[in-house]
């Protein structure tokens, strides 16, 4: 009985020292589960605010463009109306100019008709005084 009695207090101690042990474990995993929270949080936290960073500094970038480009826009339309003014007076005489060309074209046309109308009436009276037939 004595024996019993001390495998069961042996048992007692073996199972008191492993409650103590798997506690003692239990809390460090506790700690470290801590630690890893803490430092996740804190990564997290820093990754946040470096990437609110990079947000918000895209977002001035954008802000730049966009003023940037309606400048360009407005510096565009003055410079197309400055060459509009500066060029209207030689767009007008090209217009003028254009139209005499057309106009001359005509006059050259109806000139080198009428130039082939007496050319064939040269001929004509060329051929009757040869032959001498004419009315002429």
């Amino acid at each position: 009985m004595k024996l019993r009695v001390e495998i069961i207090e042996k048992e007692a101690d073996i199972y008191r020292q492993s409650q103590a042990t798997l506690q003692d474990i239990r809390e460090e995993q506790q700690e470290c589960l801590v630690s890893h929270r803490e430092i996740c949080s804190a990564w997290t936290a820093k990754e946040k605010q470096r990437l609110n960073s990079d947000r918000q500094r895209l977002e001035r970038a954008m802000d730049h463009l966009k003023l940037d480009k309606e400048h360009m826009e407005t510096e565009d339309k003055e410079l197309s109306n400055e060459i509009l003014q500066k060029t209207e007076e030689f767009l007008t005489r090209k217009e003028e100019l254009l139209l005499q060309r057309g106009l001359l074209q005509v006059k050259s046309s109806q000139l080198l008709n009428n130039a082939a109308k007496l050319e064939h009436i040269y001929k004509h009276l060329e051929v009757c005084q040869k032959y001498e037939c004419c009315d002429a």
